[in-house]
């Protein structure tokens, strides 16, 4: 049995205050999944989808919807905006910001995009 190492932020996220992924390629994100021990329906509403080029210094807003299909899962399916430097649907760098301030702290104990389990 393997047991998901969870990583919980030690602060409670404020606006601005984001989590994510940097990829070695540009890749299409399609679907993005993050697993935690606790509930994270309390996300809904709260963060908005955001993705960029290598350099990481120009974020585009990606389209999301987010379904919680179990209380501790969130499936975003994205859709990310032309970027300078990247066509429709790809991204070097995608990150998920907080657009209000959480009560409490947030725990990720893994994440799936494309395939990858991280």
């Amino acid at each position: 049995m393997i047991v998901p190492i969870c990583q919980m932020a030690i602060t409670v996220p404020q606006v601005g205050d984001s989590f994510g992924l940097q990829f070695v390629k540009a890749t299409l994100v399609k679907k993005f999944t993050v697993v935690s021990s606790k509930s994270l329906a309390h996300l809904d509403g709260k963060i908005s989808v955001l993705g960029s080029d290598h350099s990481g210094e120009d974020w585009t807003p990606c389209y999301h919807t987010a379904r919680f299909p179990h209380a501790h899962t969130m499936v975003l399916e994205i859709s990310c905006s032309p970027a300078p430097n990247l066509p429709k649907g790809l991204a070097h760098n995608i990150k998920i910001q907080f657009v209000q301030a959480l009560e409490k702290s947030v725990e990720v104990c893994g994440m799936e995009v494309g395939g990858m389990n991280l």
